[in-house]
Parts: C-alpha cells; sequence; structure tokens
C-alpha cells in the first residue's frame, strides 16, 4: 500500500514547485498585466460614457370599477371575477404594455427623426450628436421607409476636398469631393449631406440609417418600464444610453402620445352623447317653441288672464304627478334609446352614451363599465392582433357585459312601467276632477301638460349636453407626469476601476493558466519523452 505521509509530501512538493515556478516566470504576469491594462484603457477611452434617463409617472385610475362595485354590493368583487374581470393591478400592467408597445415608439422614433443617428470622432471616440449635428442627410425618395437593414455614410473632411463613403449591404462606394453643397452620386442612390457647422480639416463623422423596424427593436431594448413599487400606481421609465437628451425626448414624446391616444379614445365616449343631446335638443326645442305658440294664441283668442282658485288646487295636486310621469316617460325614452343602440350591429364597436341622464345607478355602472373595456380593446388593437390572448379575454368579457346590459335595460324598463301606471293612476284621479272644469280651462291645462312635458326634457337634454361639452374640454389626461424625464448626474460606465480590477485578474489569470497546464501535463510529456527514447535505444 501507499504510504499517506509520501503522498501528502508529494502534492506539498508539487504546489511549492508551482509556486515557484510562478516567480520563476514573473515577467509573464507583467506583460500579461501590461497587455490587458493597456487593452483596458483602450476601452475606456474608447467607450462612450453611459447615463441613466429615468421618469416617473403616475397612471390615474378610473371610477368606474369601483362604482360598478358600489353599485352591485358588497360580493362584487367575486362577481367581477366569475366574469373574468379582474378589479386588481392588471390594468396598469395592461397600461404598461402598451406604453412599450412597437405603435407609440415608432410614432415616437418617426417624430423625433431618430432613424439617423449622428457620430462625430472625439479623442477616438464616437460621440454622439443629439439635437443638433454637424451634418444632415437626405436620401433618395422612399430609400428610409423602404430600407430593411442599417445603412452607414461616413463623411472626413481632408484639406481641400471631403470624403464621403457610403455602404449598404453589397452596395458600396467611395466618393472624394470639393464640396458638400451638390448632390452625391452614390452606390444607394443619389444622396444629399448638408453641412449645418462648418467641419475643420481631420473631422470625421459617421451617420448610421437604421431601418424602421430595427430603430424600434433598438429603442425598445435600451427602454425598461416597471412599477416603483409591487402594488403601487406608479411606474418609472428608464434608460441607459450615451445620448441623454435623446432618451429624454423619447420618453417625453412617448409619455406624450400615450395621453393623447387615451384622450382620443375618452373623447369618443364624450362626442357620442354629445351628439346625441344635440340631435334631441333640436328636436325637443322645435316642438317646445310651437306649443308655447299654442298657449300665447289660446290665451289670446280666449281673453284668459287667470285661472279659477279651485283650478289652480286641482292643478297643483296633479302636476306633482304630472312631474313625476314627465321624469318617467324621460327615463323610458332613454332607456329605449339605449336599448335600441345596444341591438343596432352597427354600433357593436361604440362606446354607449352614458352620460344622458339615465337614473338608474346599477345600469350607469355596467354601461360606464362596458365603455372601459371597449375602450381598452381599441388601444390594445393598437398593439396587438385580435389573436391575442389579452385581446380575447377582452371580446369575452365585452360580450358578457353586453349581454347583462340588455338584461338591465329590460329590468329597468319593467320597473318604469309600474311607477308609470301608478303615476298614470293618481294623475287621473285629479285631471278627472278637472273634466267639470270649464272647457276653457280644460283645453288650458292640456296643453300647459304637454309644455311641462317638453320643458322637463328640454333641461334635461341642455344640462346633458353641456356637461358632455365639459368632459370633451376637460379630459384628465391618464398619465400624470410625477418626474420629468431627467439624467442622472453620475454616468453607469464604462467604471474605471472596475475595468481595472477586471484587466488585472485577466492579466494574472493567462500566465497563471499558462504555467498550471505546462504543471499538469509536464511529467506527461517527460514520460513520454523516455519511452521515446527507450525505444530509440532498443531498435
Amino acid at each position: 500500500m501507499e504510504n499517506p505521509n509520501t503522498t501528502n509530501s508529494s502534492q506539498s512538493i508539487d504546489i511549492i514547485r508551482f509556486i515557484k515556478q510562478c516567480f520563476k516566470y514573473w515577467y509573464w504576469f507583467v506583460i500579461s498585466v501590461g497587455i490587458c491594462g493597456a487593452i483596458g484603457l483602450v476601452y475606456l477611452i474608447v467607450t462612450p460614457k453611459q447615463y441613466s434617463v429615468y421618469s416617473t409617472l403616475l397612471l390615474r385610475q378610473d371610477d368606474a370599477k369601483s362604482g360598478l362595485m358600489n353599485a352591485i354590493g358588497g360580493d362584487a368583487g367575486g362577481l367581477l371575477s366569475m366574469m373574468g374581470m379582474n378589479t386588481g393591478s392588471k390594468s396598469i400592467d395592461d397600461e404598461m404594455e402598451i406604453l412599450s408597445s412597437r405603435t407609440f415608439m415608432n410614432n415616437a422614433i418617426t417624430d423625433l427623426g431618430l432613424q439617423n443617428e449622428y457620430r462625430k470622432v472625439k479623442r477616438m471616440r464616437w460621440l454622439g450628436q443629439y439635437p443638433e449635428h454637424d451634418l444632415s442627410i437626405t436620401y433618395p425618395e422612399m430609400f428610409i421607409d423602404t430600407i430593411q437593414f442599417n445603412a452607414r455614410v461616413e463623411v472626413k473632411k481632408k484639406k481641400d476636398y471631403y470624403l464621403v463613403d457610403v455602404k449598404y449591404l453589397k452596395d458600396h462606394s467611395k466618393h472624394k469631393v470639393a464640396s458638400l453643397n451638390e448632390p452625391i452620386e452614390t452606390a444607394i442612390g443619389q444622396i444629399k449631406i448638408t453641412e449645418n457647422t462648418p467641419l475643420e480639416v481631420g473631422d470625421k463623422i459617421r451617420i448610421l440609417t437604421m431601418s424602421r423596424d430595427m430603430a424600434v427593436e433598438h429603442f425598445r431594448k435600451t427602454m425598461s418600464i416597471k412599477r416603483t413599487q409591487k402594488n403601487a400606481s406608479s411606474i418609472t421609465i428608464s434608460c441607459e444610453t450615451d445620448m441623454p437628451q435623446r432618451a429624454i425626448d423619447l420618453i417625453g414624446r412617448i409619455t406624450y402620445l400615450y395621453n393623447q391616444d387615451a384622450v382620443y379614445d375618452k373623447n369618443k365616449k364624450a362626442l357620442t352623447q354629445l351628439q346625441f343631446s344635440e340631435e334631441r335638443l333640436q328636436m325637443v326645442a322645435h316642438e317646445l317653441d310651437s306649443i308655447e305658440h299654442r298657449v300665447e294664441d289660446f290665451k289670446l283668442d280666449n281673453k284668459m288672464s287667470g285661472m279659477s282658485a279651485e283650478a289652480e288646487i286641482y292643478l297643483e295636486a296633479a302636476a306633482t304627478y304630472q312631474k313625476q310621469l314627465v321624469e318617467i316617460e324621460t327615463q323610458l325614452n332613454l332607456v329605449d334609446y339605449i336599448k335600441r343602440f345596444v341591438s343596432d350591429k352597427q354600433n357593436e364597436n361604440s362606446t354607449i352614451p352614458a352620460n344622458l341622464g339615465v337614473s338608474d345607478p346599477s345600469l350607469v355602472s355596467v354601461i360606464s363599465q362596458y365603455n372601459e373595456l371597449l375602450l381598452r380593446r381599441m388601444q390594445m388593437q393598437r398593439t396587438a392582433t385580435d389573436k391575442n390572448p389579452i385581446v380575447e379575454q377582452l371580446d369575452e368579457q365585452i360580450s358578457a357585459m353586453r349581454s347583462n346590459i340588455v338584461m338591465s335595460i329590460n329590468s329597468v324598463r319593467d320597473g318604469l312601467e309600474i311607477m308609470k301606471k301608478d303615476a298614470i293612476a293618481q294623475e287621473s284621479k285629479f285631471s278627472g276632477k278637472l273634466e267639470n272644469m270649464p272647457v276653457q280651462e280644460r283645453q288650458y291645462i292640456q296643453i300647459k301638460r304637454m309644455q311641462t312635458l317638453k320643458q322637463q326634457v328640454f333641461l334635461l337634454l341642455y344640462q346633458k349636453r353641456e356637461e358632455s361639452a365639459l368632459t370633451l374640454a376637460s379630459v384628465m389626461t391618464p398619465v400624470k407626469v410625477l418626474d420629468e424625464p431627467r439624467k442622472l448626474p453620475l454616468p453607469l460606465g464604462p467604471r474605471k476601476m472596475v475595468v481595472a480590477l477586471i484587466s488585472l485578474i485577466i492579466g494574472v489569470a493567462i500566465p497563471f493558466g499558462i504555467i498550471l497546464i505546462l504543471e499538469m501535463y509536464q511529467p506527461q510529456l517527460a514520460t513520454l519523452i523516455k519511452k521515446e527514447e527507450l525505444a530509440e535505444k532498443q531498435e
């Protein structure tokens, strides 16, 4: 058996030998660390500084869900869950998805002109130029909208001329021009380069033109959207870039586009209500004007100046029920209009006018919830296909809500019909007593009753029209900017100490690994050499 003491001794000797070998080749370490340090220094020189840009936004929550839960009762949360509606934080996640969508990013890039990226060499470092840049480039018509890959144009100022290098896939051409004032015929067509700021001798500028899809993916990768806290309604949009002003403008533009899109959707709902109120208001105003002329003509023809005290008592008693009947008739008209609107297939993708004066709170809440789901689906349609799981889920919820609205309308209408019959019975009781009044007074009361009805409808429609107009003028944006986009003062990278430490570690690891490999295979090499020498002697 092998003696353990002998094995431990041999291992100690190997380790000591390895350490001696490291000291023996100390200059390897010096050279390796020096080379890696030089590489790290070059990396620090050529790499632009990266900065973090962020903005904090508050996503305002609508009161539609809370109103619906209050109207239904304490078990509203469970009921909505059974219907497939998440009353928790899912809407925040949906809005974050919309904010990060390709549609908004594409529109923001187009508005800011970010497909062209301008960089200028300064001390071996390609520094970005934004928003001002020394040069501007104009490509052939439709070129920038149809390219699938990136195009690159480099311009270098010499003493008496300019060197222009154009490259797009396999198309590559170089040009020597005396001035940039004239168009240049290149491998990709005729381009025009405008000198915004006179270049100095030795200046070198690179213009990278990204395709629309590549630009969208590039900027989406650099941007991050997340909650500030787990269940918070506020989110943070951040971006790491070497061109902080470009990131500030991009975040600000996306926020603006999101608010504009949401306001447009909400305005569509208010416009529907305003249009209905305007149409009905014109009709009722015409009818009311006609009735008022009838009242005036009746009084003139019959030389009436007043009514008897008894008639006034009966009329006042009947007025209460007439007013109630007017309100019920108005509610029935509104409910019937909503039912016709919902039943019309042409309105399947239109919001339902809810702010028309419907008094039933549960019906108003269900309609408001339906409109919110429909607006959310409109937003998702701009960024996702119909087969998207979120869109399919919204379709199911909208279909279920539409059926619930029809059921609610029927239920509300039945209740209104019962109230109407009771009001008619009470009103008829006092109207019967008025039948014994003189013919002129009875006729006058009938005309006055019609006038009262139309006045009530007119005032209600006028109020709703003003409310809708006010809504259009003061729609609250869904996003409130808590912190405007700004750059953190200290750069994220490249970090000098980290680069120096990595260079040192790699510089030590390379010769260390080489010596270790040599030590591991040296005994085998020695044995192989001895075998070869022994074989040669035997021969």
